[in-house]
């Protein structure tokens, strides 16, 4: 008989070696104290017994018994989830869109379950010595799915289109590359002539941006008001992925199906699918989405709240997995312009949240307490740090430094989040007003959706926002790179918001992104942390997992924020 329970996960493996990279990235194979809060106390009354260590998930190997993909009946896998993202891959930017993507498309690299650069639509590719110039080798015999061969007119084609779309959801391809930077040499040999050395671009050309899209099929669905046929790109794709998109019905569903023609993946990356149909589908009730899974209707629940845990792993049949992640949910405010370009007010409310509550009673043990801006799970250049954590929770100091500020009467302000961004959101949000409300901060919370709030960060004096952020590829740039570089998008395209126009950090975060040392780049991604932290530029909250609640007849479940769900691994007996 199935014992139901909480299956406890670890970090994966994701700490990728820089040396590799320089090395020319060629194919190689304490449980939280109890919360004191009556509203802490009630969000948290079913996390008794439910403290877990995360350890990793069991995947799918080759000895794994599964059914022939496309043998008799179609196997279709079903996954519940609270928000419909666009399936293209250079106008998204959230990492729930970035799973849709990555089933139907693919870049020239990809990474395994240990952090390793694998090859992908490229073989192998060299850098010259001075990491300005990288050939890359391409994969023969791939098509994309509406027929077109890929070769290397079609890198020169979606690499160029990058320059010409407006924004950037990832990657740093406008910074290195202009009008002349791809060469054609064959079909298979393309060479990149970059603006600037760029040491780590196979990790860069991890993140979704890069994803290479059939330019005939762009081409044939161009108009004159879509030029890049964004906006059809939205909802219809054409990649070389291991799925072909079916349906994509905004707000309610997007069917994949199996692709026949697949090249078939490499070890450790992306795989022939073990299941014909993935079908995700939108339930914005969390509590309509566990009637579903109970009844067998729904297979996998994405990122369900914390206070179904304890009930659904104690429901015979259905299995609960988390996996710790690099992403960070804290608060970030205009520090350009009142009340937030005070430093004082910044720091008191530092000193005012109750971190390991706020954890407990908003995540229920699948959180971890973050000291600056770079998560574990990164590469070893920027490791975790203890001594970040400047501002332990003390409203006596609070009041005494709010009483120091511009505002001593205290201050008046908005609290917006997106529920969608993250399960614990709502109850967070409750506690931070409570918290900020014992030392004098008034705050008006907002519930808007990741798109208004984005919206209202952009315009400044904003207020303070809940927020997270997930790394794309696993380096420290992904965090202090951008946080800590405003120049680096214009405000009204990025997720930063934090107006911080500090000119030396800017510059060196640059530094640091094209630097070839090691040690150089672990220095200024360090120091820009440590002043960030000092001058409370953003307050970390903590350190997220990513959680599913899954029918136990589901095998190979495994997940990781550079990867997402493994669904071609997936088996459904």
């Amino acid at each position: 008989m199935h014992t139901p329970r909480l299956r406890p996960q670890a970090l994966p493996g994701l700490l990728v070696c820089l040396m590799l990279i320089l090395a020319a990235c060629g194919p190689t194979t304490t449980p939280t104290p109890a919360p004191t809060s009556a509203l802490a106390t009630a969000a948290a009354t079913e996390a008794v017994n439910t403290e877990v260590a995360l350890t990793e998930a069991p995947a799918a190997t080759a000895e794994t018994p599964t059914e022939d993909p496309g043998a008799g009946e179609p196997v279709t896998l079903i996954i519940a989830r609270t928000a419909s993202r666009t399936i293209n891959p250079v106008g998204e930017s959230n990492i729930e869109g970035a799973q849709n993507i990555d089933l139907v498309y693919e870049s020239l690299v990809q990474m395994d379950g240990e952090g390793n650069i694998l090859p992908s639509l490229a073989t192998a590719w060299e850098p010259s010595e001075d990491f300005q110039t990288w050939t890359f080798h391409l994969r023969e015999g791939v098509n994309f799915h509406d027929g077109t061969p890929f070769n290397a007119e079609a890198v020169k084609y979606n690499y160029e289109r990058l320059l010409r779309v407006p924004g950037q959801s990832g990657g740093a391809w406008t910074s290195y590359a202009d009008e002349n930077t791809v060469e054609v040499v064959d079909d298979y040999t393309v060479i990149f002539h970059l603006t600037a050395p760029f040491p780590t671009l196979p990790m860069d050309m991890l993140y979704i941006r890069y994803s290479i899209v059939s330019p005939t099929w762009l081409q044939a669905n161009a108009t004159t008001a879509d030029p890049e046929a964004m906006e059809f790109s939205a909802t219809n794709a054409s990649g070389t992925g291991p799925f072909r998109l079916v349906e994509f019905v905004p707000d309610q569903r997007t069917v994949f199906e199996r692709n026949p023609d697949y090249w078939g993946g490499e070890p450790g990356g992306k795989a022939t699918p073990q299941v014909d149909q993935v079908i995700f589908q939108i339930i914005r009730d969390p509590e309509a989405a566990r009637v579903e899974l109970e009844a067998g209707r729904v297979d996998i629940v994405e990122g369900p709240p914390p206070l179904q845990f304890e009930g659904l792993r104690n429901t015979p049949g259905i299995a609960l997995i988390g996996f710790k992640v690099p992403r960070i949910a804290y608060l970030t405010m205009d520090v350009s312009q009142p009340p937030f370009d005070d430093v004082k007010l910044r720091q008191a409310v530092a000193h005012a949240i109750n971190y390991d509550e706020l954890m407990q009673a908003g995540e229920l043990g699948f959180a971890f307490p973050q000291c600056g801006m770079v998560p574990e799970g990164l590469t070893v250049i920027v490791p975790p740090d203890p001594s970040l954590c400047l501002y332990p929770y003390d409203p006596d100091m609070a009041r005494q430094l709010l009483s120091e500020s511009a505002y001593p009467n205290g201050v008046t302000i908005d609290l917006t989040y997106a529920p969608d961004r993250n399960a614990g959101f709502e109850i967070e949000a409750q506690l931070l007003q409570s918290y900020l409300s014992e030392v004098g901060i008034t705050a008006n919370v907002q519930a808007l959706d990741v798109v208004a709030q984005v919206a209202k960060m952009a315009e400044g004096a904003y207020g303070l926002s809940l927020f997270v952020w997930n790394a794309g590829i696993p380096d420290a740039d992904d965090f202090p790179g951008w946080l800590y570089d405003q120049g680096r998008l214009p405000t009204n395209e990025s997720w930063v918001g934090s107006f911080w126009n500090d000119e030396a950090v800017m510059q060196a975060m640059r530094d640091a992104r094209g630097s070839t040392d090691p040690a150089e780049r672990q220095a200024l991604y360090e120091a820009a942390n440590l002043q960030a932290m000092q001058e409370a530029i953003y307050i970390p909250l903590f350190q997220g997992s990513k959680v599913f609640a899954y029918q136990d007849n589901i095998e190979g479940l495994n997940y990781t924020v550079f990867r997402r769900l493994n669904i071609w691994d997936i088996v459904k007996n």
